[in-house]
């Protein structure tokens, strides 16, 4: 893929370069292409308007829970790396029935 190329004078000619598009997440893109109006619903319940919904690439982390329940779609699936499980390794958790007391 070729930059662009401006030309600034005659002789000078500066490459731009191009902005790729950041990927929608296909849940959110499949939930708001499939049910029309429910972007419009979605803006009223939360206060914002419409378009900035159309331009959300996924679920904004503030309206996570409020547009799961709206949708019908689980939180944890909308945005699982809100909700991902941290695991602990193993031994590093101290056992404090072991412990001494003082």
């Amino acid at each position: 893929m070729q930059p662009v190329r401006v030309k600034v004078s005659p002789t000078i000619t500066v490459p731009t370069p191009r902005r790729r598009k950041r990927p929608r997440d296909p849940l959110w893109d499949a939930i708001i292409c499939q049910n029309y109006g429910l972007a419009a619903q979605l803006a009223i319940e939360l206060g914002i308007s419409r378009q900035a919904i159309y331009l959300w690439y996924r679920v904004p982390s503030q309206h996570v829970e409020q547009v799961a329940r709206m949708v019908g779609v689980p939180a944890k699936r909308l945005r699982p790396d809100l909700y991902r499980r941290r695991r602990a390794a193993v031994g590093s958790v101290p056992n404090l029935a072991e412990a001494p007391c003082e």
